[in-house]
C-alpha cells in the first residue's frame, strides 16, 4: 500500500443520547447517517481532528474522550490507499448544545444506541455500535 491516510470521527454524547448527522445528497455516502468526522490533517492527531472536525461540522466544541473504535479498510474508489478510521467520545464543552449544520450535511437527530439501528449508518459508525454496545443493525 504506498498511501494511508487517516480518518477521526466524533461521538457526541449528552443527556443518554448521541449526536447522528446526515450526509448531503449527492455526495460520498448521500444521504447516509454517520457521526461528525473527515480527514486528519498534517501536524494534527486523531483527537485533535475529531475535535475540530466537529466543531467545523456541527458547531459543538468538544473536550475529546477515550477511543472508542479503530478500522483500517482499502479506499472504496479502488484508489492504492490504505485508510484508518478513528472514533473517539467526545463531551461538549457546554451544558447548552445547540447544532448548527455545516452545507455538507441535511439533518440531524439525537438517539438512544438502539434508536441508531433504525438509521442507515455509514459502516464505521455500525461497526462500532455493535462492537460496544451490542447494537443489531438489520
Amino acid at each position: 500500500m504506498d498511501e494511508q491516510r487517516y480518518v477521526a470521527h466524533g461521538v457526541i454524547e449528552t443527556g443518554g443520547r448521541f449526536l447522528l448527522i446526515q450526509r448531503g445528497s449527492g455526495r460520498y455516502l448521500g444521504d447516509w447517517w454517520d457521526v461528525p468526522g473527515g480527514t486528519v490533517e498534517s501536524g494534527e492527531t486523531p483527537g485533535e481532528a475529531a475535535v475540530r472536525e466537529c466543531q467545523e461540522e456541527v458547531g459543538i466544541d468538544c473536550r475529546l474522550g477515550e477511543e472508542l473504535s479503530r478500522f483500517m479498510n482499502l479506499d472504496t474508489g479502488g484508489r492504492d490507499i490504505l485508510f484508518h478510521t478513528v472514533t473517539y467520545r467526545l463531551q461538549p464543552v457546554s451544558t447548552l448544545v445547540v447544532v448548527r449544520l455545516s452545507r455538507e450535511h441535511q439533518d440531524y437527530r439525537w438517539v438512544t444506541w438502539d434508536e441508531a439501528a433504525e438509521f442507515p449508518v455509514v459502516w464505521h459508525v455500525a461497526k462500532t455500535l455493535t462492537g460496544l454496545w451490542n447494537v443489531s443493525y438489520k
